[in-house]
This record gives C-alpha cells, sequence and structure tokens, in this order.
C-alpha cells in the first residue's frame, strides 16, 4: 500500500547506540550496531551456542527478540520483515540444524533482493573441525546457495570489520549475507567501543531527486503515437521496490490508459480493484482477467518499476528480448542489467511518476466532463453495469487482444472506477454460463456460507446469471 515506506530512516531519525561506561562484550557491540543500521526485530531460535547473542539482543532496550519454534520460519519472517519496511532485517540462529534450518528464508530473500543479516552461532573455537557435535561448515553451506559473503569470524578483532562489510553489501545490493560466530567470540570483550561506521551505507548511494532531464526525454518518448488520437500499447509493472508508489504509479497509468500488472513480491502496490490493475504476472498468478495475459505479448512498450526479473515481461520463448523497456529504480545498485533499457530512471519511483505524470499533462489530450470518474459519457452510457450486458441467453464472444487494448485506449476502464465486482470484460461481453469468472463463483459461495440473499449478483447479475449452479454445487462441497 502507499502507507508502506519502502524509503530507509534518516539518521536522525534512528536510535543511536549507547555505548555503557563498562566495556562491552562483542555481543552487545554487535547488538548496538544492528540498532544504528535500522535493525528494530530479531528473528531467531535459541540454543547453547547463541547465548550471549540472544541475552544482548533481549538486553537491549531498541530491539524486540521474536523467538521461533523452528529457524526455518526464523528466516522467512526476517526476509518478509525486509520486504514490507525496507529496512535491513536480521536473523539468529544456533549451531548445527539450527544454522541448517534458515537455507530456505536465506534463499528467498537472496533471490527476492532485499537486506537481511543471519548471524549464527558456532562452537568454541578450540573445539571446531574435529568434534561431531554441531559441527557444521556454515559459511561454506550459505556461499554455495548464493549467500555472499557468508563468512567465520575468527576473532574478537575480526567481528567489527567483517560486521561492517556484511551489512554495507546487504543495504547497498539488496541481498542476505551471513556471520557465523563462535560462541567464545561472542562472549569476549569486544575490542572497540566506538559507533558502528556502516550504519548508513544505503543512504551514501540514494539520489536525492530525480535527473529532470531524463524524464524530459521520456516524456517526449512515451506519447509517440500509432494514429490520430492513438495511444500506445504500454504495459506497466511494478516490483518490490515500487512499494509505496502505488498513488503516483496510478495516476500515471491512468494518463497512459496503460494496465498495471505487477510481480508476487508487489502484490498490492496499488489498489486491486481499480479496472487498470490486472494481477499477479508470473508462475504465483495470473493477470485478473481472461485475455489480460496476452497484453504482455501484444504491448509495444514495458515501464518498468522496480521490477527484479523482467524475462517475462520482455522476452520470446527462447529467453531473448524482443520488447523495449523503460526502467525506474531508486538508486544505481538495484539496475538489472540484463535486458536494454531505451532510459534508465535513478531516484524515488514515486517522485519518478509524478513528475513524468505532470511532464505528460500538457502534452496528452486531457479528458473533459464525459471522462470523470462517477458522471456518464457522452453517449450517457450508463454506469450500473448490471444495464450494460443485453437480456436472453448469453454466448461466448472470443476476445482478441486488440479488443481490449481498444477498450483500454477508448477509457472504457473508467466506467468501473465506483465497481467493485467483475471486470469490465465479463460485464460488457457476453458469456455464455459455462463460462464464469471465477470472482463471480467465490462471490457467489461465500454469500450462500453466510446465509445471505443475493450475493454478487445485486450489481450485475447478468453478469453472474452463469454463476448460480456452478456456486450451488462448489457450496454443496463446501458444507460437505
Amino acid at each position: 500500500s502507499d502507507n508502506t515506506k519502502m524509503d530507509s530512516k534518516k539518521t536522525s531519525d534512528r536510535p543511536r547506540a549507547k555505548l555503557a561506561e563498562t566495556p562491552l562484550s562483542c555481543s552487545e557491540w554487535l547488538a548496538a550496531a544492528l540498532v544504528s543500521s535500522g535493525v528494530t526485530h530479531v528473528y531467531g531460535g535459541h540454543g547453547g551456542a547463541l547465548v550471549p547473542l540472544v541475552n544482548a539482543v533481549v538486553d537491549n532496550p531498541n530491539l524486540t527478540w521474536v523467538c521461533t519454534r523452528n529457524e526455518a520460519n526464523a528466516s522467512l519472517m526476517a526476509a518478509a520483515h525486509a520486504k514490507l519496511t525496507g529496512n535491513l532485517a536480521c536473523v539468529m540462529a544456533t549451531s548445527g540444524p539450527g544454522a541448517t534450518n534458515l537455507t530456505t528464508g536465506l534463499m528467498d530473500a537472496a533471490l527476492d533482493r532485499v537486506a537481511v543479516i543471519a548471524v549464527t552461532g558456532l562452537k568454541p573455537r578450540a573445539g571446531m573441525h574435529y568434534s561431531e557435535f554441531q559441527d557444521v561448515d556454515q559459511s561454506r553451506l550459505f556461499a554455495a546457495g548464493g549467500i555472499n559473503p557468508s563468512t567465520d569470524v575468527p576473532a574478537p578483532e575480526a567481528l567489527a570489520p567483517l560486521l561492517r562489510d556484511a551489512i554495507s553489501t546487504a543495504v547497498t545490493r539488496r541481498t542476505c549475507v551471513h556471520l557465523a560466530i563462535p560462541v567464545d567470540v561472542q562472549a569476549a570483550p569486544s575490542p572497540i567501543q566506538s559507533e558502528f561506521c556502516a550504519a548508513n551505507a544505503n543512504l551514501r548511494i540514494a539520489p536525492t531527486h530525480v535527473d529532470p532531464e531524463t524524464l524530459d526525454a521520456v516524456a517526449k518518448h512515451l506519447p509517440a503515437l500509432r494514429g490520430a488520437g492513438g495511444f500506445r500499447r504500454i504495459v506497466i509493472a511494478a516490483g518490490l521496490r515500487a512499494v509505496g508508489a502505488g498513488r503516483a504509479i496510478t495516476r500515471l497509468a491512468e494518463m497512459l490508459h496503460a494496465p498495471i500488472i505487477y510481480r508476487l513480491d508487489a502484490k498490492g502496490v496499488v489498489d486491486e480493484t481499480h479496472p487498470l490493475a490486472f494481477g499477479v504476472v508470473g508462475v504465483h498468478g495470473k493477470p485478473g482477467l481472461e485475455a489480460a495475459a496476452s497484453i504482455i505479448s501484444t504491448s509495444e512498450l514495458v515501464l518498468s518499476l522496480g521490477v527484479d526479473d523482467n524475462t517475462l515481461l520482455l522476452c520470446n520463448l527462447a529467453g531473448l528480448q524482443i520488447r523495449p523497456m523503460i526502467e525506474f529504480e531508486p538508486d544505481a545498485c538495484a539496475v538489472v542489467t540484463r535486458y536494454k533499457a531505451d532510459f534508465t530512471v535513478i531516484g524515488n519511483i514515486g517522485d519518478a511518476c509524478d513528475g513524468l505524470a505532470d511532464r505528460l499533462a500538457t502534452m496528452l489530450p486531457q479528458h473533459g466532463e464525459p471522462g470523470e470518474p462517477g458522471k456518464q459519457g457522452e453517449q450517457g452510457e450508463p454506469h450500473d453495469l448490471s444495464q450494460l450486458a443485453p437480456p436472453g441467453p448469453l454466448k461466448r464472444e472470443e476476445s482478441s487482444p486488440d479488443a481490449l487494448w481498444g477498450l483500454l485506449h477508448g477509457g472504457s476502464w473508467r466506467k468501473l472506477l465506483d465497481f467493485k465486482g467483475v471486470r469490465y470484460q465479463s460485464a460488457l461481453h457476453n458469456y455464455d454460463h459455462r463460462f464464469v469468472h471465477p470472482a463471480t463463483v467465490l462471490s457467489e459461495v461465500t454469500a450462500h456460507l453466510r446465509g445471505e440473499a443475493g450475493g454478487a449478483g445485486e450489481k450485475g447479475e447478468a453478469a453472474a446469471a452463469g454463476a448460480a449452479s456452478t456456486a450451488t454445487a462448489a457450496a454443496a462441497d463446501a458444507d460437505a
């Protein structure tokens, strides 16, 4: 949602590590360093090789210790924390199976490119590599899966520089890093008592503004018309790094009559009841309408907003780029250089979309009274969608991508701005009762189970006419 802020906290907003008058242990210094780096919660499981670290976390008033029954849950929680807040997340685990249980969550963080630091305990240095109990080479294990850096801390003197390198890598490259610390190092006095030097590494790479000349060039590039009064077939794709920019993305999409699709990790970046929101694309979802998947293959340009992997948006089945792209990223470290981009816009994605929309407002035709939400069109089209479907038997009409683009560019989506039911393709086209949109069936099933009358059909009886028999059968199965 727009309330979720991906921008990192400013230095002044973060609690400063309070250094005790008595010398800190390595664990206490590490806990203070995590606070300085923006960590608020530490997820993990307890164990003998982690006691000093857990005690230091619990004793630090600026950290919340979240203890889980299984470290796999802790690693997934840390990855989710990083995705939802945009800040560095931390997970801890003890030696042996405690550490190996972290694998799935750490890989999730690395593949989704979010900043997570994993800290694991090791047995005392004097007993490593020749005694079998929980003697797992954790660093090599995680490094083999792509976690980099993943290293052991060999001595108290090495903790500060290794933690510095790990955290600076995590927050600038948006990735998962790992340090394995022997329990005797955790309990040892810290060689340094000073503030942590890498706490604000990510703030140094974030630009303070979007380059206006780049936005000017993009604005001139977008309205290249196919014909008189026409629009280019533009698809707006949002990824995790676009979270928080939903209002600006929607404004830009409305101006370009462009459908919005998003990756799973950005689900909810825009209001999903908006008629231009076409759902999740990728293995975990399909866009919301039957013909919506084809808009990607028939698009002329993709605006990639913080998307980490654009393969599905740009490439053919052979993995070769066949569609042009304009990419938007919050900083240069987030840019993925696998595919060619016509333009690369660096800076806050919400500000970039607003700046682009401001420029396009002076270049594109403006919509007058007929196209405004909540009002009738020039021909007096009704906004009650139940009136749009003709009476009588409903027969399925084949819908082509060209027809769907025509509806989008013609502004038909504006009729649905206040409608929260089935989208316009099922309302404006005639459908056989055997081909009812799943949303209609689920609404009818829900109404049946709640004992409600009417259900989804109140606002679109014609569009939902064929759902009754399907819903009844589904509801019977649910009752059973």
